[in-house]
């Protein structure tokens, strides 16, 4: 069953990649928002997978607080 991992996620979830990671991984991230009910989509500009923190930083406060 297509999704099923996710089917039962309904807790606000944040699915983040770089803009500057491989094609594969927004490909992958777009997948995954897209099955989840409560999904906060955001793509990094400039950032690989290992993200600089003062550039996560701010999204996750708002995030978390917004």
């Amino acid at each position: 069953m297509r999704g099923a991992p996710w089917a039962g996620v309904r807790t606000p979830t944040l699915v983040a990649d770089g803009g500057a990671s491989p094609t594969t991984m927004r490909t992958a991230a777009d997948a995954l928002a897209a099955l989840l009910d409560d999904a906060h989509r955001v793509t990094l500009a400039g950032q690989e997978h290992a993200v600089e923190p003062k550039v996560i930083a701010p999204v996750l406060i708002e995030f978390y607080t917004g």
